[in-house]
């Protein structure tokens, strides 16, 4: 699991797009025990710093740059899969193909083809 997948799944997908925002291509150290005026918490709130501190407390990361917005795709499209949506659905939220979500899903194009032409035939079958 990539520190974007980490992050959007286990302190939420708006605490991995501030990170990945505000601090992207960067190294940033995340404190043991922060005070609520921590420079950090300023930028993101206490709460969701306290989601990284459980993390990463006493670590540094390297959060990736939104320059690179696919990675940041990839990361939201995998934390909805896990939060129950389906393909379609999140192809739809992220404003891409149903395609596009299975290889960013698979990993390769193969895959989400060999997927797509078994979710076909499952429709006829049930049609």
């Amino acid at each position: 699991m990539t520190l974007v997948e980490e992050i959007a799944q286990e302190a939420g997908l708006e605490v991995m797009m501030l990170v990945c925002q505000i601090w992207g291509g960067q190294t940033l150290y995340i404190p043991d025990n922060p005070k609520p005026d921590h420079p950090i918490a300023q930028d993101i709130g206490y709460e969701n710093l306290l989601h990284l501190v459980a993390l990463y407390g006493g670590q540094t990361i390297h959060p990736p740059s939104l320059e690179r917005p696919h990675l940041a795709q990839r990361a939201k499209a995998r934390f909805l899969k896990q939060t129950g949506l389906s393909e379609r659905r999140i192809a739809w939220v992220l404003g891409v193909s149903v395609n596009r979500i299975k290889y960013m899903l698979n990993g390769n194009k193969a895959n989400a083809q060999w997927h797509e032409r078994q979710e076909m035939e499952r429709e006829l079958s049930n049609g």
